[in-house]
């Protein structure tokens, strides 16, 4: 295989934004913008100039019956694919690809890239257009660009200034307020022999976005709490873990438990951050900060915004995840192509590079955050040696009935080892995801002690 080596700066022949000289919200006047030229959020309500991405005019596709109380259907199964990027015509195309898509396109026999027409599907509850229009004047940056605080309910920095705010963004975009997801994860080796490394049921609660606060004791000091169960695989079954993510995202405030089965033990894990493998999701083949993307603080980084740019991302993906057959879903080298929705987006580029005497073992990073979700679509991965290393692809999917957009199926694959990781696959269960009263846990589900009885029950 051809390892690239391209380095991250100087990759696109763009005029970086300045960082601008004080860290303060933005001005009333500049925040009534979100009124009119930009969607609620912070997009551009304008499409392109060739209408290849439409303007917004509200999104929220339509909802649809939902199916065997899985998933909601697809709200553009209709569709019909534009073209198909291959490696002989990537070359037309490679301006709007990122790297990772590039390398695979290239070294991937097989592998291809489906677009459709660009929907502007995103939406959300007007109890967060309402907050975010509020954040915009009132969330603030620290100096250092690693800590985001004095924002609520909405996304923080719906006015990009900085590749930091940016970040932010996609880490405290709405997931609902209270969710149940049962999902599975596989590992797929560079042989194509997969194996489940995990499969249970998890809710998470997310106080900030609690219109009018949360009736808990967590007096605002947590993004969210998340709690979960494992079934599978057998050596794994009844093992249990929680997490706690402060508000600000400082590492040293992170907490992590995890209950083994086999020692009937409640245990708190020291260090669920940064570059520590995630085994409970693919083998060691992601770090905790993979999760999402990119999660945390970026404060082991120098930060670049880039700007805003269009590229070919995963989006609308909710017929992928509507498809219960595994093995119709993951191939032995990739996911089913045929099955991932990419469609023509305008996206946040951030660039991230290692700090001179900061330890992480991913040196350079690529964000493209879509910029009407804010979710965190595509981030590629450079190692010590300057070689592309890891491609991690989120297949954006809508819940109409919710407003909530989130990351489905996340794939992530090793370009110089080979292998990949599908995490949080929800293909597989019946009542897979549900928002609402419906998901809601009260705070004492989200302690160590109810974890350990659970454990003993």
């Amino acid at each position: 295989m051809t390892i690239v080596t391209r380095t991250l700066a100087g990759a696109f022949g763009l005029a970086l934004l300045g960082a601008p000289a004080a860290l303060a919200a933005v001005t009333a006047q500049d925040a009534e913008q979100l009124k009119t030229t930009l969607t609620p959020t912070g997009g551009l309500k304008t499409g392109n100039g060739d209408g290849t991405i439409p303007a917004w005019t509200g999104g929220c596709p339509p909802t649809g019956d939902y199916i065997d109380g899985r998933l909601p259907p697809d709200p553009y199964a209709g569709d019909k694919p534009l073209f198909t990027i291959t490696k002989a015509n990537m070359g037309q195309y490679a301006a709007k690809l990122n790297d990772g898509a590039r390398y695979m396109l290239e070294n991937y026999p097989g592998y291809k890239i489906v677009v459709y027409p660009s929907r502007r599907s995103y939406c959300a509850p007007q109890s967060v257009y309402d907050a975010t229009f509020r954040n915009a004047t009132t969330a603030k940056l620290s100096p250092d660009g690693n800590v985001a605080s004095n924002w609520k309910g909405g996304i923080p920095f719906p006015i990009v200034k900085r590749g930091e705010e940016a970040i932010w963004n996609q880490q405290y975009t709405y997931r609902g307020v209270d969710a149940k997801m049962t999902s599975q994860s596989y590992y797929t080796s560079a042989s194509g022999a997969r194996s489940l490394v995990q499969g249970g049921t998890f809710y998470v609660t997310y106080p900030p976005y609690y219109p009018d606060g949360r009736e808990d004791p967590w007096k605002g000091e947590y993004q969210y709490m998340n709690r979960g169960r494992i079934v599978a695989p057998a050596s794994a079954a009844g093992n249990a873990m929680m997490f706690y993510a402060p508000l600000d995202n400082m590492a040293s405030q992170q907490q992590t438990w995890i209950y083994q089965q086999g020692q009937r033990r409640l245990r708190k894990f020291p260090q669920a951050n940064y570059d520590t493998p995630n085994t409970t999701v693919g083998g060691g083949l992601t770090n905790f900060d993979d999760a999402l993307g990119y999660s945390g603080m970026p404060d082991r980084y120098d930060v670049t915004l880039v700007g805003r740019q269009e590229f070919y991302i995963p989006y609308n993906n909710n017929g992928l995840s509507l498809e219960p057959n595994i093995d119709k879903v993951l191939g032995p080298s990739f996911a089913n192509p045929d099955l991932v929705r990419y469609e023509l987006h305008r996206v946040w580029v951030v660039d991230m590079k290692l700090k001179a005497g900061a330890r992480h073992v991913v040196t350079q990073r690529r964000l493209y955050i879509d910029e009407d979700s804010s979710i965190l679509s595509v981030t590629d991965q450079w190692s010590a040696d300057g070689k592309l290393w890891k491609s991690l692809i989120g297949t954006m999917f809508y819940y109409p009935k919710d407003k909530v957009a989130m990351l489905g199926v996340r794939l992530a694959y090793d370009l110089q080892a080979g292998g990949y990781v599908a995490f949080t696959l929800n293909n597989v269960a019946p009542g897979a995801v549900v928002f609402g009263e419906e998901a809601k846990k009260p705070a004492s589900y989200f302690t160590p002690a109810a974890v350990s009885a659970e454990g003993l029950d």
